[in-house]
């Protein structure tokens, strides 16, 4: 119950294994990230079988996605969490749609794309971002991420420590 799906939705089963412990922030933190180095990953295979995934949804659909994503995650920040796109995998599925024959017969491709700046002028995205691992930043050499990245979660801007500390701790935010 305290780590309830409406708070976090993405769940991190090692810093809820230190959440009864009453250490300071810094040993908490030190164990935390020494737990997830030690983790048993293998990063290329789990990517590798997104890719498999996201090529079988492609065929099913209009929107051909996977290689996008293939070329584009290093460069670009594609997710700000597992199943929620970042602006530029948005605007990729976006000109796919807006490239389509159908699309084009009722209006022009720059009328479409005026009227969707327009529709998106002042759009910040989701409330939620999850923050990326250094591992994970590491292992797709993420040209995007930064160690002091911050990330949005409701009303607040939070760096990686702060937010594994505050779902360890589980601190309070601002509303």
């Amino acid at each position: 119950g305290r780590y309830d799906p409406s708070r976090y939705p993405y769940g991190d089963r090692l810093a809820q294994a230190l959440a009864t412990m009453s250490l300071p922030d810094d040993v908490t933190y030190l164990m935390y990230e020494m737990s997830a180095t030690q983790e048993v990953l293998d990063f290329q295979e789990i990517y590798a079988n997104d890719l498999r995934r996201w090529r079988a949804e492609g065929r099913k659909s209009d929107l051909q996605l996977a290689n996008f994503i293939e070329d584009h995650l290093s460069s670009s920040r594609l997710f700000i969490a597992p199943n929620r796109v970042a602006p530029a995998l948005l605007r990729e599925m976006v000109d796919q749609v807006l490239d389509d024959v159908l699309v084009r017969d009722l209006a022009t491709s720059e009328t479409l794309r005026v009227e969707l700046d327009a529709l998106l002028d002042g759009y910040t995205g989701w409330q939620e971002e999850v923050p990326v691992h250094k591992r994970v930043a590491d292992q797709f050499n993420l040209a995007w991420w930064s160690p002091d990245m911050k990330y949005r979660w409701e009303n607040n801007l939070r760096t990686y420590r702060e937010y594994i500390l505050d779902y360890i701790r589980w601190v309070q935010w601002r509303p």
